[in-house]
C-alpha cells in the first residue's frame, strides 16, 4: 500500500503546470453581441477581463477607452478592478458625505 502512495506522490511532483490558452471571444460570440442591438453587453473571461463588447456595452462600461482595446490582451479592462474602484468610492463617499468635491449632488449609494 505504501508503494501506491509513493507512486502517487511521484506523479504529482512530476506534473508540470499547464499553461492556459489565451482567452478570446470567438466569431459566434461576436455575432451574438451584434445581434443584441442596443442592449449593452460585455463578455468577461475567467479573471473578469473584458473579452468583447457591443457598442452600447462599451459606451456604458468604458466609453472613455478605445472600442478596440478589448482585442488587445495586455490592455483589456478588468471588471474586478473596476468593481474594486467603485467600492472604494462608495466607502469614501460614506465617510465624507459633505465633501463638496464629489461629482454628484447627493451620496445615496447602497
Amino acid at each position: 500500500m505504501s508503494h501506491l502512495h509513493d507512486r502517487a506522490g511521484a506523479a504529482r511532483r512530476l506534473a508540470t503546470p499547464r499553461r492556459s490558452a489565451p482567452e478570446r471571444a470567438g466569431d459566434a460570440t461576436r455575432q451574438l453581441l451584434a445581434a443584441l442591438g442596443d442592449a449593452p453587453a460585455i463578455v468577461l473571461g475567467r479573471r473578469s477581463d473584458v473579452l468583447a463588447w457591443n457598442p452600447t456595452g462599451h459606451a456604458l462600461f468604458a466609453g472613455h477607452l478605445d472600442v478596440r482595446i478589448s482585442e488587445q490582451a495586455d490592455l483589456r479592462p478588468n471588471m474586478a478592478r473596476a468593481r474594486n474602484v467603485a467600492g472604494t468610492l462608495r466607502l469614501a463617499a460614506r465617510q465624507h458625505p459633505d465633501d463638496p468635491g464629489w461629482p454628484f449632488s447627493s451620496v445615496n449609494w447602497p
